[in-house]
């Protein structure tokens, strides 16, 4: 029997032609490997349009879902990739819009220091690696995480809603006292115990008025 992959897409805003002609190819490539859905849901507020997402794929049964931001150019084998990787969480890699830390063109993927902050990874290694924190702008997650991430709303919290720079132990950086949905996201992940796993052949292109790949 295939297994359900369940694509979903939050947005704000329209979508890029590039993304559709992605997803075209994407299901040209893997219908009749996968029952395919795909669903998208349009608020300003990113953390609400994830958790909505995110509980509709658990609702229908996902055996996998899959977060594609609208900004993000990818191909189908790097789906396939992700998913011989077999790994709970996966995520590909595409570098960030703006400076990371002073780093310019920085990878949107975070490990731990010795001191417990989050630093950017400035390279990448060559082969799959465990890291504390990513973009969600391409990652997959097996049908567990969102059993497990559900279950665990009491305690943990919604998975994507936002959290404050103290309840993560992390440094101020001046200008927010809260974190991202994908970095709250991953702390919670962390909690449930899970890994996030990278796979650095999976790097997708980030849209910008001039592509970053």
């Amino acid at each position: 029997m295939r297994k359900l992959l369940f694509i979903a897409t939050p947005h704000n805003a329209l979508f890029p032609y590039q993304y559709i002609l992605c997803l075209m190819k994407t299901w040209n490539k893997l219908f009749g490997k996968y029952n395919l859905a795909v669903s998208t849901v349009e608020s300003a507020l990113i953390h609400k349009n994830r958790t909505f997402l995110f509980r509709e794929a658990y609702n229908k049964g996902a055996d996998y879902l899959l977060f594609i931001d609208t900004d993000i150019i990818w191909q189908p084998e790097d789906i396939e990739r992700l998913m011989e990787l077999d790994k709970d969480v996966a995520c590909g890699v595409y570098k960030s819009r703006r400076p990371l830390q002073d780093i310019e063109n920085a990878y949107v993927i975070f490990g731990k220091r010795d001191d417990g902050k989050l630093a950017v990874y400035e390279k990448l290694p060559d082969v799959p690696f465990k890291a504390d924190a990513a973009g969600l702008g391409f990652c997959l997650l097996k049908r567990q995480v969102l059993e497990t991430m559900i279950n665990k709303i009491p305690e943990l919290g919604y998975p994507f809603d936002y959290m404050t720079i103290d309840e993560m132990g992390q440094e101020h950086d001046g200008l927010s006292s809260f974190v991202g949905e994908d970095m709250a996201f991953f702390y919670r992940l962390k909690k449930a115990g899970f890994d996030l796993w990278v796979h650095p052949k999976v790097l997708v292109g980030h849209l910008t008025p001039s592509v970053i790949i």
